[in-house]
């Protein structure tokens, strides 16, 4: 992130200067011509902004000047060198503060920038273990839910089968009855077996259909359970995601 003057003169302490501040310490002392006999006045801001500011009243001082001079003036005359020595060594000394100022103002700055990255990066790693763990739940969840739709398959077709079976009993019952209707007298004694062994398949044919009733009913169950319980840990992982965004590199 760069470091902007509003930035250093904040991170400095106090608030930030305006051009109407430094204006107005100018207007009061007009020797104040230095970034840190302004900032001594003020009590506060950069040395970078308070010598923008100090270079802005100077232009529009050198504009309002040269617009009052006479229209003769074409050349402006050279600057003493004891001037330029001493605002040289103004500006040296003001650029020195300005450069210490923003160098720890950057270097405190950093650091807490450098603290709020690290731990930002434990919340993300941690928020990504929670993430791997659900999604590892919601893994074994699914492989459950795939295992009680394969055992509802195969009750379906045990069920199937026994339907099978019933209806061939019933069938083989239609040709007993028929052959017992013209056998009545001749197969009275087979045809008693045959009853018996009738009654006994049709119970075991209503018992296979109330088992695998009962199975497809506790199947179903379970996997209404375990969709709804899939549904929720899905939309808790999108929340959790959308909570907890992974931040660019």
């Amino acid at each position: 992130m760069t470091m902007t003057p509003t930035h250093l003169a904040t991170a400095a302490g106090g608030p930030v200067v305006t051009l109407e501040s430094v204006r107005a310490v100018v207007a009061a002392d007009p020797s104040a011509t230095s970034a840190a006999r302004v900032r001594a006045a003020l009590g506060r801001g950069s040395f970078e902004t308070i010598q923008r500011y100090l270079d802005t009243i100077k232009a529009e001082a050198a504009a309002e000047a040269a617009a009052a001079m006479p229209a003769l003036v074409t050349e402006t005359p050279p600057t003493p060198p004891a001037l330029l020595q001493a605002a040289q060594a103004q500006a040296q000394q003001a650029w020195a503060h300005a450069h210490a100022q923003a160098a720890a103002a950057a270097a405190a700055y950093m650091q807490r920038v450098t603290a709020e990255r690290d731990a930002a990066r434990d919340d993300v790693a941690a928020a990504a273990a929670v993430v791997a763990e659900q999604a590892r739940q919601a893994d074994v969840h699914a492989e459950a839910l795939a295992a009680a739709e394969q055992s509802q398959i195969a009750a379906q077709a045990q069920a199937q089968a026994a339907a099978e079976r019933a209806e061939q009993a019933e069938q083989a019952l239609a040709q007993a009855q028929a052959q017992m209707q013209e056998q009545a007298q001749a197969a009275a004694v087979a045809l008693a077996q045959a009853q018996a062994a009738i009654e006994q398949r049709d119970r075991d044919a209503l018992h296979a259909a109330a088992v695998a009733a009962s199975a497809e009913r506790v199947l179903s169950s379970e996997l209404s359970r375990l969709t709804e319980q899939a549904s929720e840990l899905k939309a808790a992982l999108y929340a959790r995601a959308a909570a907890h965004p992974q931040p660019q590199a």
